[in-house]
């Protein structure tokens, strides 16, 4: 979404005018009812008033037309009204190309008019805000603002198949994630799991018979295990009650994407690089429970399935990868109380599989754990299913069947 105080120039113009006049200008009334209605969130009334301070200074011929039309491109895509933004952006663009040195730059013009062409669905609009954020980029725009856009069209390019292009939007989205409403270890990343699928995904649309890239699937893997990096200590944090946060959630998509890459760098029979180096010495994720706990160290534990989950039948002829990150959540006495699929790359059906034995969970508490540690805990971890067989080492379970992910495992 695009933040208005970028236009901050614009609103120290009109305060400093309106302090050297001794009449109420209605110019500056309604500017003032715009910024105290984005103040307290309406934005219905913040549209109304940015179209009431631009009528006024069009009836006067302002000279601050240009900053006030470009208000109301902004608070349009703001509302989400994409494809009424587009006039009020363009004439914005205009106005700033005529006077370079106005309190609204041309380039951030151009990235709020393509950005909002994007969501309005115009032809060609992605490749307009591709090289509006390297012009931004060029000027230096705000981070928000360059975040912001970098997102938009990562997000559209993938969904809209355009792998490349989203890799390269999400690179720009990771070098401005300052400029996140999120903490930006969370924002950078998403940023680089979002590089990682596009990678992927451009990979897996390769024409039948060639095989992946190898150089490029490595680059994929250590994007994401540098995501993995990123969210631990955000992962660990969780709310009162114990529902999934974002960074959880975030995580539990890395871990899914990790075992992903993992199975699929195996199935193309090529080496995997050595782990990474994951903290814990049983390598599940640091308690997600309330911060005061986490003055007691917590306990090293063996997780263990009595019955692991059968690889799906259906899967397994289509010759189908699945990789999923489950939670498991642990009490005090040791005890699991539940767990859950919270990630899935595949068909439903390896979701389906893990459910199934989701109350075989058995846990240990290992010898080598600290004294007075606790045994509360949620871990998340990975179960990948593969076809040729585990792809971490794990025995016991046999060709074709999944296994469940321990980070601290050497890959082979």
């Amino acid at each position: 979404m695009i933040r208005i105080m970028a236009a901050a120039a614009v609103i120290c113009l009109i305060c400093s005018t309106a302090s050297a006049q001794q009449q109420p200008n209605p110019v500056v009334q309604h500017y003032r009812a715009y910024q105290a209605a984005l103040e307290r969130n309406d934005l219905a009334a913040a549209e109304a008033s940015a179209a009431e301070a631009l009528a006024a200074a069009e009836a006067a011929n302002d000279s601050r037309t240009g900053a006030l039309v470009f208000n109301l491109a902004t608070v349009r895509f703001l509302r989400g009204d994409a494809a009424n933004a587009v006039a009020p952006a363009q004439r914005a663009l205009a106005l700033a190309e005529q006077n370079p040195n106005g309190p609204v730059a041309p380039e951030l013009a151009r990235l709020v008019l393509s950005r909002a062409e994007l969501g309005a669905g115009a032809e060609g609009a992605a490749d307009r805000l591709d090289t509006a954020l390297r012009e931004g980029r060029a000027a230096r725009l705000d981070d928000a603002e360059l975040y912001d856009g970098a997102l938009e069209l990562a997000v559209w390019s993938s969904n809209n198949r355009r792998f490349m292009l989203a890799q390269s939007a999400w690179a720009l989205a990771d070098d401005h994630a300052a400029g996140s409403r999120y903490p930006i270890n969370l924002a950078r990343a998403r940023a680089k799991l979002g590089q990682s699928q596009a990678i992927f995904q451009h990979e897996m649309g390769r024409r039948r018979g060639e095989d992946m890239n190898y150089e490029n699937a490595l680059v994929g893997y250590a994007l994401v295990n540098e995501a993995y990096a990123l969210m631990r200590q955000l992962a660990s944090i969780d709310v009162p009650g114990g529902d999934l946060t974002v960074a959880q959630q975030a995580y539990a998509e890395i871990v899914a994407w990790r075992g992903m890459w993992r199975i699929k760098i195996l199935d193309e029979d090529y080496e995997l690089p050595a782990a990474v180096a994951e903290g814990d010495a049983d390598g599940l994720v640091e308690m997600l429970s309330a911060p005061t706990p986490l003055t007691s160290q917590r306990c090293l534990v063996n997780l263990r399935l009595t019955e692991p989950p059968r690889y799906p039948s259906g899967a397994a002829a289509r010759g189908e990868l699945g990789s999923l990150a489950v939670r498991i959540r642990i009490n005090a006495a040791g005890e699991v109380e539940d767990s859950t699929v919270v990630a899935r790359i595949g068909s439903e059906e390896f979701e389906q599989a893990v459910n199934r034995v989701s109350d075989e969970w058995e846990v240990e508490r290992r010898e080598d754990s600290p004294a007075n540690c606790r045994m509360e805990m949620s871990v998340i971890r990975s179960f990948t299913f593969r076809i040729g067989g585990a792809s971490d080492g794990v025995s016991g379970f046999g060709r074709g069947a999944p296994s469940p992910d321990s980070g601290q495992r050497q890959m082979n």
